[in-house]
């Protein structure tokens, strides 16, 4: 799709007159106070255009050139309080790791009755780029069993999405194989 003369002369100007790096502070300092209003919550891109009052056009841009700085990253998708469609949100680098250990929180929120010991499951979160695109998130649990299929539900609908498993051979033939799930946005 090629570009209008007439969105690459606003582009310009807006770069030349410093509107687009206002518009850039604006948006990112949105982004980190609805995390904190919305009950550390990540916010979506149409709740942070609400919040901001800028165009939509105008407040995607500014989170893109964000995400693409490496200054904010999506977190798995919600319903957005504004539209009521399932997206991605965004949070800032800032506050990532407090994100992802919250999710975390709420996929282990009372799992005791499905027969898993909290103390025998592993869980790690990693993030990487991949070829220059914006960070993914992985979550991984390690268990030394298959987890009930109850649990795997669970976290599915706590992260909306559709955990790997992958089993990996114990260290000892008397050991039981540990399982390994990954999820990954």
């Amino acid at each position: 799709m090629a570009v209008s003369i007439t969105s690459i002369e606003a582009f310009e100007t807006i770069t030349k007159d410093g509107t687009r790096m206002t518009q850039k502070e604006i948006v990112h300092n949105a982004i980190k106070k609805l995390w904190s209003n919305m009950g550390f919550l990540a916010p979506t891109r149409r709740e942070v255009t609400k919040f901001t009052g800028l165009e939509t056009s105008a407040c995607t841009a500014r989170i893109n050139e964000l995400m693409n700085e490496g200054e904010v990253v999506h977190m798995p998708k919600r319903k957005c309080n504004t539209t009521g469609k399932r997206v991605f949100p965004v949070v800032s680098i800032e506050h990532r790791k407090d994100a992802m250990e919250r999710l975390i929180s709420r996929c282990l929120d009372d799992i005791s009755h499905l027969g898993v010991n909290e103390k025998d499951l592993k869980v790690q979160y990693s993030h990487r780029s991949i070829f220059g695109s914006p960070d993914r998130s992985i979550i991984r649990f390690g268990y030394w069993n298959c987890i009930p299929v109850e649990m795997k539900k669970h976290i599915e609908k706590v992260t909306n999405t559709t955990m790997l498993e992958k089993e990996i051979e114990g260290p000892t033939k008397n050991k039981n194989s540990e399982y390994l799930y990954l999820i990954e946005w």
